[in-house]
């Protein structure tokens, strides 16, 4: 490092940034091609932006005031900060400028200048805190920046700038196709430029991220109203549902009111000009001309009483069949059977193996609370992703290896091992394929003795054939080693087998066990005919209350 450059060094980690910054000039302007003296002269700069961003922060300096200065000092660096790159000094300048974007007009222009093909390695890379949540990387950060610059740019400002950025933002797409953020700047930007139906693509991806946000609920909202206002009826209708904030429907219930007030449904429409004039009234804002014109019309002065008007519909349904309707990506189904329906929490459970399993919630998949325990259904998923997305019932009686082979009288024969879902009745209903004859089901006794699937298949016994009978609550605890929080009586017949034995013809044993965490999910019922015919239907079975264990 030449002596100049230490010079400069020295003044700047004291803290004299105006005498470092007036020595880093005149070493500069004679010796322009130093490096070092470069490199120093960057380190002098990056430390005024930074406290000059400082004081934007803490309200000491004006947004106008701080974005000319901020353009002034970037445009000095860049008489010679673009010799070395990628550089941390580099990046370091990018990461002031990505905290100065929304309040400095110029950073697009800074951006590219910049060069996003000089990211380092460690610029792609997510940084966390210590006990803190994960930032986005600068990559990400710098296309974010982007995204909302391009979105700010006037329709008259520079075209190849306009080009540029909508470039990056492709570019970034193609490495990131799920990031939300990017696909929903996408979209807005598609949306100016006129490109409907990409950008109700981008939305569509949007939505299914933050389906429980009001915010992207209206956007796709605005691709539909120029030719489909009922969905766009629909959009905003439920981002009006999920709103917390009467701040996040400013611009959302006006443009709801117009599309109702134009399909003639003057009710409705006259609820979201009340709305919308009373939050603006509650918090001063002014009153947009929109808003103004759908206040003095005839229709609305005739509804003055908003308590008289009818409360907004629920559309949580159709909304989130629309967009399903939009969703063109490939569906994987996997077919199960319907073992539990649970109104309170309103969701319907669908088994695909005594381990495997997937929920139905009644808001999301319409229907759902109409299908019966024991109806095999199909359940879509999206490939490669977890979460279901749709299902249809099944014309299929019976699901393959969903029966598992129990021997009988030294004959392999196949028996349904499903769960039992009590109804109001008492009954439990039994799996289609399951054989079942109604004169072979004995009256079940009431127990006190247990046994548990866990500890089965500790002792190596197999399949329920071979179960344990016979057990105490205290010695299914001290021979599981899980902690039982409570129990369901077992149900014994006449004549139980042996725990060698083969299961006798008419017995219907049941294996309850809720509370294991191991064999809870291994809840079954196994029901032999003498005949072996089978015919579905409900079977009454007794089952005892729930006794907790201290």
């Amino acid at each position: 490092m030449s002596h100049y450059a230490s010079e400069i060094t020295r003044l700047r980690k004291e803290g004299k940034l105006p005498e470092a910054l007036e020595r880093a000039r005149a070493c500069h302007d004679a010796v322009p091609g130093d490096i070092h003296i470069q490199r120093a002269y960057g380190l002098v700069l990056y430390g005024i932006l930074k406290q000059e961003l400082e004081d934007l922060e803490s309200l000491r300096m004006s947004r106008s005031h701080f974005a000319h200065r901020f353009e002034l000092w970037l445009a000095e660096y860049q008489v010679f900060g673009g010799k070395e790159r990628p550089d941390l000094l580099h990046s370091c300048m990018l990461n002031l400028a990505l905290k100065a974007s929304r309040s400095w007009p110029g950073f697009l222009q800074f951006a590219r200048w910049w060069g996003p093909q000089h990211l380092r390695a460690e610029d792609r890379e997510p940084y966390t805190p210590p006990g803190g949540k994960p930032i986005p990387s600068v990559e990400m950060r710098l296309y974010y920046a982007i995204g909302r610059g391009l979105l700010e740019q006037a329709q008259d400002a520079d075209p190849e700038l306009r080009r540029w950025a909508g470039e990056q933002l492709l570019a970034a797409l193609e490495r990131y196709p799920d990031d939300l953020w990017l696909n929903h700047y996408r979209s807005k930007w598609l949306l100016d430029q006129g490109e409907i139906d990409q950008a109700r693509k981008c939305t569509a991806s949007v939505v299914r991220r933050q389906r429980k946000a009001t915010w992207p609920w209206a956007l796709p909202g605005q691709t539909f109203e120029a030719h489909d206002s009922g969905s766009a009826i629909t959009c905003y209708f439920h981002a009006v549902q999920l709103a917390r904030e009467p701040m996040e429907l400013a611009n959302t219930r006006v443009s709801l009111a117009r599309l109702l007030a134009q399909r003639q449904r003057f009710d409705e429409a006259a609820v979201q000009v009340h709305q919308a004039l009373g939050y603006r009234a509650r918090n001063g804002f002014k009153v947009p001309q929109d808003l103004q014109q759908l206040a003095s019309s005839g229709w609305f002065r005739q509804r003055p009483d908003l308590a008289a008007l009818p409360f907004e519909p629920d559309v949580a349904l159709a909304a989130h069949e629309l967009l399903r309707s939009q969703d063109d990506r490939p569906l994987v189904f996997r077919p199960g059977v319907v073992d539990h329906q649970n109104p309170h929490k309103s969701l319907a459970h669908v088994a695909f193996s005594a381990d495997e399993g997937s929920i139905l919630p009644y808001g999301k998949f319409a229907g759902a609370e109409q299908l019966q325990p024991g109806q095999v259904v199909e359940v879509g998923y999206v490939q490669g992703h977890k979460a279901p997305v749709c299902f249809k019932v099944s014309t299929a009686a019976e699901i393959e290896d969903f029966c598992r082979r129990m021997s009988r009288g030294g004959q392999s024969t196949r028996r349904a091992g499903i769960r039992l879902s009590e109804d109001s009745a008492g009954r439990a209903r039994v799996h289609p394929s399951c054989p079942l004859d109604e004169a072979s089901i004995q009256p079940i006794q009431r127990s006190d003795r247990m046994h548990c699937l866990h500890v089965q298949r500790q002792a190596g016994q197999g399949g329920l054939a071979g179960t344990q009978l016979g057990m105490s609550r205290q010695e299914v605890r001290e021979a599981c080693g899980r902690k039982h929080s409570g129990f369901h009586a077992k149900t014994e017949t006449q004549g139980s087998p042996s725990a060698r034995g083969p299961r006798q013809a008419g017995a219907a044993h049941f294996t309850c066990h809720p509370k294991c965490s191991s064999c809870s999910r291994e809840m079954t019922t196994t029901i032999v005919d003498p005949a072996g015919n089978a015919r579905s239907r409900m079977v009454p079975i007794r089952l005892f209350p729930e006794r907790r264990v201290r």
